[in-house]
């Protein structure tokens, strides 16, 4: 893709569209002349070149045509523009953040000097500009538009995101071999890059030849983020003890499940490193609920709809603690996802546009379910004697309560079966045993995991856990990403 700029064979046009009869008026910047000086940057509004258009000059601008690729032009609202500012003046260089509000910029600002370089960066004064910010001048690199031209663009520069996540079975995951080795993980952020694209889109990363020591997960867990200290610890070990306060220190079997979901903000990834395995069984197990959802929703969209909307309650009551929460199965969020036009999209700054609902999180533990607050099915009270029910009619509305109550629990049972079924689907289910030496990353709000129960008599199972908040490993993510877009644009 090429960016905007002038050349000596060529001329950059920077338009704006006039809220007069929405007509273009349009001004041409030349590009310094051969063996002239360049410019140099404005850096008060006397400096800036003006518009060489004065019709434009003097007109309140409603839009901005800002220059993209291919000779078109991108529109966009001068609030917009000068919100989008980045100079030293508006964005704290220390602290990167900004020093101004939306609120304050002005509704009638209009661009009253531009000067736009030869290497396609503009330089534009405001009339009138946020208070307090006189003889101020915006900077935009020339991509600019590129990079703001449509809705995916925009997307892209903000979150970087890679693409769609990947809904997967068995078969994908031996497929697509979802390994990489420790050395390279740890040294090179184009290996952890490629390593944290893949946990993104399938929540599950497996680490090989990892040092046989216990601060190894410590260092897989910094290298994506801080560790996330529980009422664990910052990290943990899973072995069996007598007498144990988690069924995970035990040998028996652990069925699928999500860990922490009692918790006010559950762990985003969860690692285990294994230091010992000389026993018989315990081979660990995992599911992908995104595609157990997603197939739910598809085959049966009543279940979907109960298991985004019945609260079920997580519970760890040990060990002098108590922790306790209430969620749905499914949480969702509403995203902005480009659309092909259709009488379902929303036009936004002239893009078709869809608000779609998107799973974010899916809470799934059974081993720390705690007893049903609501919808189970018992008589309601009877209400206060000042407010009480003839007794002509009592017996029926509170007969029909009961009825209503009961058949929601019910359909919330069938639809808690179809996901059990989903996610514990022979196909659905990647089974490896975590020898030592071996680690694995996984997603703790999308994978469930499991153990199969083993035999300790002469043996000993022996792994050591850490959590990681999942804003802290995508922030690390998008910073890679970022640098490697920029190291690409440098080539």
């Amino acid at each position: 893709m090429t960016l905007p700029h002038v050349s000596a064979v060529g001329k950059t046009r920077f338009r704006s569209l006039t809220s007069a009869g929405l007509q273009f008026n349009s001004h041409v910047l030349k590009p310094p002349v051969s063996g002239e000086q360049p410019r140099s940057s404005p850096t008060s509004k006397e400096e800036a070149a003006p518009l060489r258009n004065e019709e434009c000059r003097n007109s309140p601008i409603s839009q901005f045509k800002w220059p993209e690729s291919g000779g078109s032009f991108q529109s966009f609202d001068p609030i917009f523009v000068r919100d989008s500012c980045s100079c030293r003046r508006c964005v704290d260089p220390s602290t990167t953040q900004k020093t101004f509000e939306t609120a304050n910029i002005p509704g009638n600002i209009r661009a009253e000097h531009v000067d736009v370089q030869a290497d396609g960066r503009a330089y534009i004064t405001w009339e009138p500009d946020v208070p307090g910010f006189e003889n101020h001048v915006s900077i935009y690199e020339a991509s600019f538009g590129i990079r703001n031209a449509n809705l995916e663009s925009r997307l892209e520069a903000t979150y970087n995101v890679p693409g769609p996540r990947i809904a997967w079975r068995r078969n994908t995951v031996i497929q697509n071999r979802l390994s990489v080795q420790y050395n390279e993980f740890m040294a090179q952020d184009r290996i952890l890059l490629s390593s944290l694209d893949q946990l993104y889109r399938y929540g599950l990363l497996f680490i090989s030849s990892v040092p046989s020591h216990s601060g190894s997960v410590s260092s897989l867990a910094r290298r994506i983020g801080p560790l996330k200290s529980t009422l664990y610890g910052p990290t943990w070990d899973v072995k069996s003890v007598p007498s144990a306060k988690n069924v995970a220190y035990t040998s028996s079997d652990l069925g699928f499940h999500m860990d922490l979901l009692y918790v006010d903000n559950p762990p985003g990834v969860q690692i285990l490193h294994c230091l010992q395995a000389s026993t018989q069984g315990g081979e660990s197990l995992f599911s992908d609920s995104l595609r157990a959802v997603q197939s739910i929703k598809h085959s049966r969209p009543d279940h979907y709809a109960m298991l985004e909307t019945f609260p079920v309650t997580y519970k760890y009551r040990n060990n002098n603690e108590w922790y306790q929460q209430t969620r749905p199965h499914i949480e969702t969020e509403t995203v902005i996802v480009p659309h092909e036009a259709s009488n379902h999209a929303t036009d936004v700054n002239h893009e078709s546009v869809q608000l779609q609902p998107s799973v974010k999180a899916i809470n799934y533990s059974p081993p720390f379910q705690g007893p049903f607050l609501v919808n189970i099915g018992n008589t309601p009270q009877p209400p206060p004697a000042d407010r009480a029910i003839p007794a002509s009619s009592k017996a029926p509305e509170l007969q029909a309560a009961q009825r209503s109550d009961n058949r929601e629990f019910r359909k919330y049972l069938d639809a808690i079966r179809h996901l059990k079924q989903e996610l514990e689907a022979d196909e659905a289910i990647y089974e490896q045993r975590l020898d030592p030496g071996t680690a694995v990353i996984f997603d703790n709000r999308r994978v469930v995991h499991a153990r199969k129960a083993f035999k300790d008599e002469g043996g000993e199972r022996w792994l050591r856990g850490a959590y990681v908040d999942g804003d802290a490993w995508r922030s690390r993510w998008r910073v890679l990403r970022e640098k490697a877009n920029k190291n690409h644009g440098d080539r």
